[in-house]
């Protein structure tokens, strides 16, 4: 099981490299990849919403 989520997560291996005590990989999985780039345009909606409302006049 462990074998089968490595694999779909990072489908060219992961390795390890001892003399850094580092974990590396040359491809990551593309829904994976696209995961810091759907924050960032979260977090630019949120700031976009919170102007919005601050400036938006009062009833």
């Amino acid at each position: 099981m462990v074998n089968k989520t490595q694999n779909l997560v990072f489908p060219s291996r992961i390795g390890y490299n001892k003399q850094n005590d580092t974990v590396q990989t040359n491809k990551v999985n593309a829904l994976l990849s696209a995961i810091p780039l759907l924050s960032k345009e979260i977090e630019k909606q949120k700031k976009e919403n919170r102007l919005i409302l601050i400036n938006s006049p009062k009833e």
